[in-house]
């Protein structure tokens, strides 16, 4: 008889089992659509009071997207409430075990099998207890179920600044007097360090030069505009859908074609025929205190009686630029006052 209640009672166990698994996987299963199309935010509003959470029937809680803390709380009221259970249970198994040994009339069977309940009962309450003291030990967030909050992400967006050109900023505008620049155009330098939006498909560039093998200036105007005479200046050519600065001089053996090219680059790039320094394409062999090389501040010094690059105008040891870029005459290296 008593073998029977005792294989009824683990078939009970197994059948609880089941039937929780089954319960949960169908809860899972029919609440994962409606998470899905659910909008933000959710308002949760429970029927049944969670013991132990926030969470009170007939209460609404809204939650966002970014809004998880409210798992660790339904995981936690759940937790608390089936380690009081268990308690409970514990201590009617205790109870139940007692009857028996009193009423056992020194029965050894039910004696033994007095014992083994109050054995097992007071095992699972140590085990309870002990696995509460143990992570509580190690961290007192992994029986609170304290869920880390999910920093939300700041849209990374460019803006040009009229001083300090293209910024990218974590922000969804820009503060003025800074702009977003539209679809076609780009922050650039108008040849005086000040910058703006640029579509270059809307300007042209004119070049003019003063007097016969002068320096040369760069004038940028609008498509449907043309190219001015400027006084002392005489008018070369002009390029299209080129922008090269507002009356940018430049150096003899410079273009403006180059230079269009040179307002947003770095130093030593590529330009027409030549290399980008500070916004000017140079063409040909470096001359003497001209740009060079591919490091800011190099330029082309005579060598040191053909050794070294000796010293620059304000004392400083200077050393061999040789990492690309333009190269300076024969007679003369490229030098940087930096290694």
């Amino acid at each position: 008889m008593k073998k029977n209640i005792a294989n009824g009672a683990k078939k009970l166990s197994y059948l609880g089992l089941a039937l929780s698994a089954l319960f949960f996987s169908l809860n899972l299963f029919f609440c994962l659509p409606v998470l899905a199309a659910a909008t933000d935010p959710i308002n949760f509003r429970p029927s049944v009071s969670i013991p132990g959470s926030n969470f009170q029937a007939g209460a609404t809680t809204t939650f966002s997207e970014r809004s998880i803390g409210y798992i660790g709380q339904y995981i936690s009221g759940f937790y608390n409430y089936a380690m009081a259970i268990v308690g409970i249970l514990a201590v009617i198994v205790l109870m139940i075990a007692g009857v028996i040994w009193l009423t056992s009339g020194g029965n050894p069977n039910k004696v033994g099998q007095a014992k083994d309940l109050i054995s097992g009962a007071l095992v699972g309450l140590g085990l309870l207890l002990g696995s509460w003291i143990l992570l509580n030990t190690v961290n007192p967030d992994l029986v609170k179920f304290k869920v880390t909050p999910i920093r939300g992400i700041k849209p990374m967006i460019n803006c040009c600044d009229q001083t300090k050109g293209n910024q990218v900023v974590e922000d969804s505008e820009c503060a003025a007097p800074a702009v977003i620049c539209q679809a076609g155009e780009n922050c650039s330098n108008d040849g005086t360090n000040k910058f703006f939006c640029l579509d270059e498909s809307k300007y042209f560039c004119c070049e003019y030069q003063n007097g016969s093998g002068g320096e040369l200036l760069c004038d940028s105007v609008k498509t449907g505009e043309n190219c001015q005479s400027l006084p002392g200046w005489d008018y070369l050519k002009s390029y299209t859908g080129r922008y090269c600065g507002l009356k940018q001089t430049i150096p003899y053996g410079t273009s403006c074609e180059g230079n269009s090219q040179c307002l947003d680059s770095d130093e030593g790039d590529v330009c027409a025929n030549g290399y980008c320094y500070s916004g000017v394409c140079w063409k040909s062999l470096g001359k003497i205190g001209e740009p060079c090389g591919n490091r800011g501040g190099s330029k082309c010094y005579a060598p040191n009686n053909g050794e070294n690059c000796g010293k620059n105008e304000a004392g400083q040891e200077l050393y061999r630029d040789a990492s690309g870029g333009r190269d300076c005459s024969s007679d003369l290296w490229c030098c940087n006052p930096s290694k």
